[in-house]
């Protein structure tokens, strides 16, 4: 069911790569959405300067992963809950509130710090190089 008057909301969605909640491998099904992937590598600095962006121009945002909620749900929904035959999809949302209700664009200026470009088809193999390394570093340092 739709809202009797439309929401003015934005969502910026992105995969959210979350290996103990079996966001690992990434689904083959996520590749189809580019050639490439963009993967933030410091996710916390990510959100800071989203928040700090939002805080400067008095925007009404809220960040969080979205529900996964059974296809047969009939309670509540938003921009956080989709159907679960999306699970695949895990995402991240950045949702913007009280907009005009188009587009809308801003710059949090350069991530090139805190993220890296790599081809969506060689994702899980280097995502799980780089896990597993720092995973192993991290179990020898508590040894």
């Amino acid at each position: 069911m739709h809202p009797l008057e439309e929401e003015k909301i934005n969502i910026f969605c992105m995969y959210a790569l979350r290996p103990f909640a079996g966001s690992f491998p990434v689904d083959e099904r996520n590749l189809r959405f580019g050639d490439y992937a963009l993967v933030v590598t410091n996710p916390q600095q990510f959100i800071d300067r989203i928040a700090s962006h939002l805080k400067s121009q008095s925007i009404k945002g809220r960040t969080g992963f979205v529900e996964y909620v059974d296809d047969e749900h009939t309670g509540e929904v938003g921009p956080f809950r989709k159907l679960k035959r999306f699970a695949y999809q895990s995402e991240w949302r950045l949702v913007c509130y009280d907009g005009s209700g188009e587009a809308q664009k801003f710059s949090i200026g350069s991530i090139r710090d805190i993220s890296t470009i790599m081809l969506s088809n060689e994702i899980n193999e280097k995502m799980e190089k780089i896990y597993f390394k720092k995973y192993n570093k991290a179990l020898a340092a508590d040894s």
